[in-house]
């Protein structure tokens, strides 16, 4: 939903959209199964045109002079047909089994978080849907091919044969830039910079720009009561909740709603997730109320990137947890996570917090658990620390990374990121088992202190020394 009241037709329109179904949409276009189940029924369609126009213009290979068209008999046409189903079948299982190995990669040396790259990748889709596409519009050809007889002239679709030449072609085009794509899909740079890539957008669509005036509230009290608790209806995820339909039924039943849960949460059934209080005398119709906000809210098996802010920050945290762990050892992929986890926290940093509050007619009407900048920063270096204290190219890399995202944000954030700079401190001092490189810890944060100190002056400069030179 947009920001502003001025936003286009499109975003008027996909406000119109309900949560679940958006995000059931969301989550089908990005499974395997989707595209190919699309290319197999364009296949059967196109299948049944081409060869309705090959009866209609009574093309056989008697009549064929163009050197553009299939121009074989029947036993060329099963011939050509035949090879093409019969060598996709084996490509398309090829295809499978280097899908599956990507992801056992993914998940067993990144994160498991990572594996929607894979499946929701159009490059993947597009190839396994060609593929099985061009496989069952040869076979559907492939059937009404007829050799000719004393009582039947015969069939040969020659536009149907050519069709099926070009899609071929196709794939073996295609099948070199998957083998392309999938080595690169491999890379922890490209994993990194996609899951960066998937973080920023979230942070563009729930952070703001500015801060909309706040309306002038009048002197009285919007809640009556101790209120009433509205409990969920199923288990699952926090994924996604309708702000339209909240404040609907804030109007319509004279409410404040506060919601409890954060997005992104696991909800257990009969869990409270809002509290309700009327705003007037009259006593509301609690089990419509309960239902309406129950419906506004989306809940499934995982958590999505849709409106999860926090999910986009510890999928890249967690690639440099799992970089980090024994059995991985990699320190250098958990700094390069550290980059892209500036660049998503410099751009937090420098918006404004998510909306907390809406409004109807000028009274705050429903209360919203958002992430935040604070937030952020929690789920990007608390987890890195810990499992980073023993490594001390990692502890000064974070140091200097927090520096350089100080350089970057409002004023405001300062005392917070101050405040993990002297963790790592503590992280590094218990950690570390030589004093050389305690003190060099040491050092580095005190000076990343002092230098956000002169940040506050207008000297936003931050100083990136050559790590091995320092040690």
């Amino acid at each position: 939903m947009s920001n502003n009241g001025d936003g286009s037709l499109k975003d008027q329109l996909l406000s119109r959209i309900p949560p679940w179904l958006e995000t059931w949409w969301t989550e089908t276009k990005s499974t395997l199964w989707f595209l190919p189940t699309c290319a197999t029924v364009f296949a059967v369609l196109l299948s049944s045109l081409v060869i309705w126009l090959d009866y209609y213009w009574e093309l056989t290979t008697a009549g064929i002079n163009s050197p553009w068209l299939f121009g074989a008999g029947s036993d060329g046409a099963r011939g050509v047909l035949s090879a093409i189903a019969g060598s996709l079948v084996t490509v398309i299982g090829t295809v499978f089994s280097i899908t599956i190995v990507a992801l056992q990669l993914a998940s067993s040396q990144f994160t498991p978080r990572v594996l929607r790259q894979f499946t929701s990748d159009r490059i993947n889709q597009t190839v396994l849907a060609l593929f099985i596409g061009t496989f069952t519009y040869s076979l559907l050809v492939l059937r009404s091919v007829r050799a000719s007889t004393d009582a039947d002239p015969g069939f040969v679709p020659v536009i149907g044969v050519t069709v099926a030449i070009l899609l071929a072609l196709a794939c073996m085009g295609l099948l070199i830039l998957f083998i392309h794509h999938m080595a690169q899909q491999a890379q922890v740079s490209y994993i990194l910079a996609r899951a960066a890539s998937e973080a920023l957008g979230q942070i563009e669509s729930s952070f703001r720009g500015e801060i909309a005036a706040t309306p002038n509230l009048t002197r009285r009290d919007y809640a009556q009561g101790e209120g009433q608790d509205v409990l969920c209806a199923s288990s699952g995820y926090l994924q996604q909740y309708d702000h339209e339909y909240l404040l609907g039924a804030a109007r319509d039943h004279d409410l404040t709603i506060r919601l409890l849960a954060p997005m992104g949460a696991y909800l257990n059934a009969g869990q409270p997730v809002a509290r309700v209080w009327t705003t007037s005398k009259e006593t509301a119709d609690f089990e419509d109320v309960s239902a309406r906000i129950q419906r506004a809210m989306v809940t499934g098996q995982e958590r999505t990137l849709e409106a999860d802010a926090g999910l986009g920050v510890r999928q890249i945290a967690d690639i440099a947890i799992k970089a980090l762990s024994p059995g991985i050892n990699d320190p250098t992929t958990a700094t390069q996570a550290l980059d892209r986890i500036s660049e998503v926290l410099s751009r937090a940093g420098a918006l404004k917090s998510p909306e907390r509050i809406l409004y109807v007619d000028d009274r705050p009407a429903v209360f919203l658990p958002r992430i935040g900048f604070d937030d952020l920063t929690g789920i990007a270096f608390t987890q890195i620390r810990h499992y980073g204290k023993s490594d001390v190219v990692v502890m000064l890399h974070l140091a200097n990374t927090i520096e350089r995202v100080s350089s970057l944000v409002d004023e405001k954030h300062y005392e917070v990121l101050i405040r993990h700079l002297q963790l790592v401190r503590a992280a590094g001092q218990q950690g570390l088992e030589l004093g050389p490189e305690r003190d060099a810890l040491g050092h580095e944060v005190d000076e990343a202190i002092r230098r956000i100190g002169e940040y506050r002056e207008g000297n936003r400069t931050p100083i990136v020394p050559d790590i091995v030179q320092e040690l």
